[in-house]
């Protein structure tokens, strides 16, 4: 795929909006990148047992998943990038971008060609352009620029829109409100959390975030709640847009209509022309379906360096239905997107964050944090603290936590802010809901 620069430049072409087109050109590059991958020791054993070619995408789901535990012990066993690597140190290489490590089971490492880093900063500016960024924005960018994917992505999208990109992830809270106050972004970036956090402490040093010029603000990392998310709209007079993504080349992006148009989800289309995405169920790989939701497996087209195939990404995320927008192809619901390891098993039921969420924002709080803890007797509490201004908020918290989840939770009320002030001034992906059972680090 060739760098295009025109102002529609970065929309899928035309010719791949017929499904079956779409299908083909999928399958061709899929097995491209098949034969790419074939090339490495690490494929050559796991894919031995298949054909040269594959002839459809039926065929194509019965080839093995690759998963993170495969990719870490391959880079344990073969430092830096594993045995898939295709490209030796300094011959042709762009950069490298890893995983947070944070899930326990290790960090990935992923090196990216020339080639590559073209077509993935392309797929970053085609959602930053549904955002309405353009030459004349200026973007304040509050995620840092490390070897994570999304910082050093997003500035270079950003940049092939021609916008104005202040970086200012490392800076504290209130240097960031001097930039908005100094250079008046129209679009600013970040986790939901840091955003809502960012507006609160503008308001608290004498600035109306909704009073600044911010038009757009751009969010990814952290699923969320309607009425939240229309909170966080509200607070910056701006249309909230998301994106979904992850450092193994899987995007999706909010279309113009937003992340939660007319106060319900929106739809994440998935970049199609650039990766074969599957969401399937993690037990037994079936393909699912509008409404169900499940596992997203990616296979990246831009593979050059660091082939992946059928990537189980651990990420769980629900198929949209057809998008009001017209734009053809998979789409997920905004604001579910969610890791499977995030889910918590408490008293045998299964509690999932983002269902947290929406039962405790249902009931007009501002902000909250939850944790799951064992008592002097071995039972299992889950126990809610809520940003609020009396106690009243207890009673409908915890009807709504029990007909949402079957759990009734102990609620425990803080003052306005008191939550909000300890969301860190970094990129980092929040979850609400901690599992502080056995010992675990709190």
């Amino acid at each position: 795929m060739s760098l295009k620069t025109g102002a529609i430049g970065f929309e899928m072409p035309a010719e791949l909006h017929d499904r079956a087109a779409l299908h083909r050109f999928q399958l061709e590059q899929a097995n491209r990148v098949l034969d790419i991958a074939r090339r490495s020791p690490f494929y050559a054993r796991k894919l031995a047992h298949l054909p040269t070619h594959l002839d459809s995408l039926d065929e194509w789901r019965s080839v093995p998943t690759t998963d993170k535990r495969e990719i870490v012990a391959d880079i344990t066993a073969h430092p830096p990038f594993g045995s898939r690597g295709q490209r030796p140190r300094g011959e042709g290489l762009a950069h490298v971008v890893t995983t947070s490590g944070t899930s326990g089971i290790g960090q990935e490492a992923y090196p990216i060609s020339v080639e590559d880093e073209t077509a993935i900063f392309q797929m970053e500016a085609r959602g930053f352009q549904w955002a309405g960024v353009n030459s004349e924005s200026i973007v304040l960018n509050t995620l840092p620029m490390t070897t994570s994917a999304a910082g050093q992505w997003y500035y270079h999208g950003l940049r092939l829109l021609g916008a104005t990109v202040l970086q200012v992830g490392p800076m504290p809270t209130d240097r960031k409100v001097a930039q908005l106050i100094q250079f008046a972004p129209d679009v600013v970036v970040g986790t939901p959390s840091y955003l809502f956090h960012l507006s609160i402490r503008a308001r608290e040093l004498g600035h109306n975030p909704d009073q600044l010029g911010v038009r757009a603000v751009v969010v990814a990392g952290e699923s969320w709640d309607v009425r939240w998310m229309e909170r966080l709209g509200g607070l910056w007079g701006a249309t909230v847009f998301e994106q979904y993504g992850s450092t193994q080349r899987a995007m999706a992006w909010a279309c113009p209509r937003g992340a939660a148009p007319h106060g319900e989800r929106g739809v994440l289309h998935a970049l199609e022309d650039y990766g074969l995405y599957e969401v399937i169920d993690p037990d037994s790989g079936r393909p699912l379906a509008e409404g169900e939701s499940g596992e997203l497996v990616i296979t990246p087209f831009c593979a050059a360096a660091s082939p992946l195939i059928r990537f189980a990404t651990g990420d769980r995320v629900r198929i949209a239905h057809p998008c009001p927008c017209g734009r053809p192809g998979l789409g997920f619901v905004s604001g579910l997107a969610s890791r499977y390891d995030n889910m918590i098993k408490v008293k045998g039921q299964n509690l999932w964050p983002e269902a947290l969420d929406e039962a405790v924002f249902s009931s007009g709080v501002a902000e909250f944090e939850a944790q799951v803890e064992l008592d002097e007797r071995g039972r299992e509490i889950l126990k809610i603290t809520v940003e609020a201004e009396s106690t009243e908020v207890c009673e409908p918290v915890v009807r709504a936590v029990r007909a949402k989840t079957g759990l009734t939770p102990d609620v425990i009320i803080v003052p306005p802010g008191a939550v909000t002030r300890g969301i860190a001034d970094n990129f980092i992906k929040r979850t609400r809901l901690r599992d502080r059972r056995g010992g675990r680090p709190t």
